[in-house]
C-alpha cells in the first residue's frame, strides 16, 4: 500500500509540472504573438541634399509612437543619378515594404513606373510640387497615395515680393524657368501677370536638355535680380547658380534653406526638414486607413537671408531683411 501511495503521488506532481511547463510555453507564445509587427519603410532620395526630408520624417514618425523597434527604414540614394534613381526605385518596390516614401517628384515618377500594374503599396511624397497629375496616375491603378506640396506654385507670387522688397533698389526681374515642367509654365504665368510690362521682366529657360547655358551667357545688369521658378533641374543646381551668382553679382530668390547655407542671397518655403517632419502624420494615417489622402499644403514657410552673400553682391540687407528674416552668416561650401 505505502509504495502505491507514493507511485500515485509521484504521478501526480509529475502531472502538475507537464501543466505548468504547458503554461509558460502558452504564455510565452502568446507574449510574442501579441507583440506588433515592425513597419517597414523604404525611402528613395534623388541626392544627398534631400536626406534632410527624410531625418524630419524619421523624427515625426518617432513622435507619433513608430520609434526603435517599432519601424524600420531602408534608405536609397541615387547620389544625382537618374539611372541609379530608377534602378533603386524597382529594387524599393520588389522588397514589398508597407509603404514607400518619396522625398521628391522624381523619386516619385520612378515608383510609379517600378510599381506596374500588381503593386499596390502605399506611396508618400515629400516636398513635391502641383503632384495633382501625379498621385491621379497612382490613385488609376489602385496605388494609395498622399503627401506635402511644398506650394512652390503658389508662393511665386510671395517671393517676387519679396525680392523687389530685399532689393529695392533693383528693378529687373530675371525669370528663370523650366519649359518642360508644368508647374514652371504656371509660375511664369504668374510672373506675367503681376509684373505686366515686359521690360520688368526677362524669361530665361533651364532644363535638363538646355542645361544652364542660356543662364550662364547672359549679359547681367546691375539693375537685374533672378527669382528661381519651379523645376527638379533648376533645384539641382544649386551649386552652379551660386557661383554665377557671387561671381555676377545678382540676388537670387529661392526655394530652401539649404540653398541660402549653399549661397543664395534668400529663399523663402518650406524647409526640408520641416517637409519631412509634416509628412509623418500622413504616413500615420495611411498605414491606419489603406487610402488616398488628400496632399497637405506647407504648414510654415519663413523668409531666409544670406548676409555674406549680400555682401560679396555689393548690397545691403534692407529693413525688411533686417526686422522679418531668418539671417544666415557663412557660406557652406
Amino acid at each position: 500500500m505505502k509504495f502505491s501511495f507514493f507511485k500515485w503521488r509521484g504521478k501526480i506532481l509529475i502531472s502538475l509540472a507537464l501543466s505548468l511547463v504547458g503554461v509558460i510555453t502558452l504564455s510565452g507564445c502568446s507574449a510574442q504573438s501579441s507583440s506588433p509587427p515592425v513597419t517597414k519603410v523604404a525611402v528613395l532620395v534623388a541626392d544627398s541634399t534631400r536626406t534632410a526630408k527624410f531625418e524630419g520624417f524619421k523624427q515625426g514618425m518617432a513622435e507619433l509612437g513608430y520609434g526603435e523597434g517599432q519601424i524600420s527604414f531602408r534608405v536609397l540614394n541615387a547620389e544625382g543619378n537618374s539611372q541609379n534613381l530608377a534602378a533603386e526605385a524597382g529594387e524599393l518596390v520588389r522588397q514589398a515594404p508597407d509603404l514607400l516614401v518619396a522625398t521628391g517628384f522624381a523619386e516619385a515618377e520612378d515608383f510609379l513606373a517600378a510599381s506596374g500594374e500588381t503593386s499596390k503599396i502605399p506611396v508618400l511624397m515629400i516636398g513635391v510640387t502641383s503632384a495633382s497629375q501625379l498621385a491621379d496616375q497612382f490613385k488609376a491603378r489602385g496605388i494609395p497615395v498622399t503627401g506635402v506640396d511644398n506650394g512652390h506654385e503658389e508662393l511665386t507670387g510671395k517671393r517676387l515680393e519679396l525680392l523687389k522688397l530685399l532689393f529695392p533698389d533693383r528693378s529687373k526681374i530675371l525669370a528663370v524657368y523650366d519649359p518642360s515642367v508644368q508647374a514652371s509654365l504656371n509660375a511664369l504665368a504668374q510672373v506675367h501677370k503681376i509684373l505686366g510690362s515686359q521690360s520688368l521682366y526677362e524669361d530665361i529657360p533651364v532644363s535638363e536638355t538646355l542645361g544652364l547655358s542660356r543662364l550662364q551667357s547672359h549679359d547681367f545688369g546691375k539693375n537685374e535680380m533672378m527669382l528661381l521658378l519651379p523645376s527638379y533641374t533648376i533645384e539641382n543646381d544649386v551649386g552652379e547658380i551660386s557661383k554665377l551668382e557671387l561671381r555676377e553679382r545678382i540676388p537670387v530668390m529661392g526655394f530652401y534653406s539649404t540653398e541660402v547655407d549653399a549661397g543664395y542671397t534668400a529663399a523663402y518655403g518650406l524647409s526640408y526638414f520641416d517637409s519631412g517632419y509634416q509628412a509623418a502624420r500622413l504616413a500615420i494615417r495611411m498605414l491606419k486607413e489603406k487610402k488616398s489622402i488628400p496632399f497637405d499644403m506647407p504648414d510654415s514657410v519663413q523668409l531666409e537671408v544670406n548676409r555674406a552673400a549680400v555682401a560679396k553682391i555689393g548690397e545691403k540687407l534692407s529693413s525688411i531683411g533686417q526686422s522679418f528674416a531668418v539671417q544666415v552668416d557663412t557660406i557652406q561650401k
